[in-house]
């Protein structure tokens, strides 16, 4: 029997809050969202914006992890996953966000499940 796949996004989706929300509400100013702004008015990419935001991010690693208690990731979803996986099912995740924060985030719920996202990983300076 073929086996089924399951794709599912990260940000709203396993987690309820996206990550960049997260960050803005606590490490930004409204001045430091200025690149956003160029992006809505196509003077920039939204992938230039989202990179000129986070680099504005100075705290220490440590604080920025903390955020990731506010994404509110579901602690059902390990269950679910195991689940699926039992009965023939893959379960891949596919998401725009950064690969840094999403696999500390399944690593703490002990997911392993192949993951397609962008690359990253930080540094306070």
């Amino acid at each position: 029997m073929a086996r089924k796949l399951l794709v599912t996004d990260f940000d709203g989706t396993m987690a309820r809050q996206d990550f960049y929300r997260c960050v803005v509400e606590r490490l930004l100013t409204e001045a430091d969202l200025g690149p956003w702004h160029d992006y809505a008015a196509g003077r920039i990419s939204h992938f230039e914006s989202l990179r000129q935001i986070f680099a504005k991010i100075r705290v220490p690693e440590s604080e920025l992890r903390d955020l990731l208690d506010m994404m509110e990731f579901d602690l059902h979803a390990a269950t679910a996953i195991e689940q699926l996986q039992s009965h023939d099912w893959d379960v891949w995740i596919v998401s725009n966000g950064c690969g840094w924060y999403i696999e500390q985030l399944l690593a703490r719920q002990g997911i392993d499940v192949p993951l397609h996202t962008n690359p990253g990983e930080y540094s306070a300076d």
